[in-house]
């Protein structure tokens, strides 16, 4: 069969390209073998950030939000059951000290207190006419004894010319009528009679009882201001001490007032300065009053807040509140992100030159933005971030 004819057929022609497989097969492994091409790696990634190691200032400062409210508030209440008669008074009113805000039904008690008033003046009148009736009397009866004493003075003088019998009676009869003169003296030298007095007394005491009681059905202004909340109305069934009926403020003397937290209250003190701002218009302001335990307040959240200079912030505003609890100038810092930390060790990363090493460092004041640096660290230097 001639090649032409062998290459020609199908059959032969799969034999022949499988034997010839075989043989490269055989070669290569064998033979010398040639380096395959590398694939391209996959670009890298972009350098961490880096920051610079700067001297300048770290201020830590607390900012939270702050209602304006008022320094001298007060919360009024009745000090005797019964029904509201009359609110004489409404939200937002302003008031006078001493002016009747509300009060209660109280009866005839305003009849009774009118007749007192009567009585004690009445008594009044006869304890005033009784007392001059001594005073006058009290003059003659000075006079009196006087001239008694006179008389029994001629009496013992007579004696001695004549001592018989009915000269001495005489003496005897003088020297008692100087008795009974002086006893009227030093009875009206005790002053007027003490029921007179004590009538006097009792109408006093009826009165401030009466009084006690009228004003204890009363709600009056201790101060002026304006009524800041009004929970009353007219025959409302109020009890004694147990229910705000109103709320009375200054309005001329405004803080701040800051709900804040245990851990920010522990990091402040009273008397520390601090800003507030409202919009583009910035007050200074004074921690006046921290709650217990923090400062000298009640146990609250509550911190209060004196504005040092005057403002227009409207009663129950909101306000930012920025407080200055660390700071230093002319330290070294980074940015918090340039810290690390591994099981509590604080260390960062220095680039020098071209090669990096790590440093660990102690760190001081700490910010949202800047990080005290105090120690392993020299200005200029650059870090590498995590």
């Amino acid at each position: 069969m001639s090649i032409q004819r062998y290459f020609s057929h199908p059959l032969s022609t799969m034999i022949l390209l499988a034997g010839l497989g075989l043989l490269l097969a055989s070669c290569s492994a064998f033979g010398p073998q040639e380096e395959p091409t590398p694939s391209p790696m996959p670009p890298s990634l972009a350098a961490n950030p880096t920051y610079t190691v700067q001297r300048g200032e770290v201020l830590n400062e607390l900012k939270v939000k702050g209602r304006i409210a008022p320094l001298n508030e007060q919360r009024l209440f009745f000090r005797s059951n019964g029904y509201v008669r009359q609110v004489y008074v409404r939200r937002n009113e302003a008031v006078k000290t001493g002016q009747v805000l509300a009060d209660l039904e109280i009866g005839d008690l305003e009849n009774q207190l009118a007749q007192a008033q009567i009585n004690l003046e009445t008594a009044q009148v006869e304890l005033l006419a009784a007392q001059q009736v001594i005073s006058d009397t009290l003059i003659e009866a000075d006079s009196a004894l006087t001239v008694e004493k006179l008389r029994l003075e001629a009496a013992l003088y007579a004696q001695k010319m004549d001592d018989q019998l009915p000269q001495q009676i005489a003496v005897q009869i003088q020297r008692e009528a100087v008795r009974m003169a002086e006893l009227r003296l030093a009875k009206l030298q005790r002053g007027v009679d003490p029921r007179l007095v004590q009538a006097v007394e009792i109408a006093h005491l009826t009165i401030t009882r009466l009084q006690t009681q009228i004003a204890d059905s009363s709600i009056i202004a201790p101060f002026d201001g304006q009524v800041l909340a009004l929970n009353i109305a007219q025959g409302d069934s109020v009890a004694a001490f147990n229910q705000t009926a109103m709320t009375l403020y200054d309005p001329t003397q405004l803080e701040v007032s800051v709900d804040l937290a245990p851990e920010q209250l522990k990091d402040m003190s009273e008397g520390m300065n601090v800003s507030i701002q409202q919009g583009n218009q910035s007050w200074e302001g004074i921690i006046r009053r921290l709650p217990f335990p923090y400062g000298s307040g009640e146990k609250s959240t509550s911190a209060r807040i004196s504005l040092v200079s005057s403002s227009d912030l409207a009663l129950n505003a909101l306000v930012d509140v920025q407080v200055a609890l660390e700071k230093k100038t002319d330290v070294l810092w980074l940015p918090p992100a340039a810290i690390r930390n591994f099981e509590g060790r604080k260390f960062v990363v220095i680039q020098d030159g071209e090669r990096q090493r790590r440093q660990n460092v102690v760190l001081g004041i700490q910010s949202k933005e800047r990080v005290e640096i105090v120690e392993g660290l020299q200005e200029g230097q650059i870090i590498v971030s995590p």
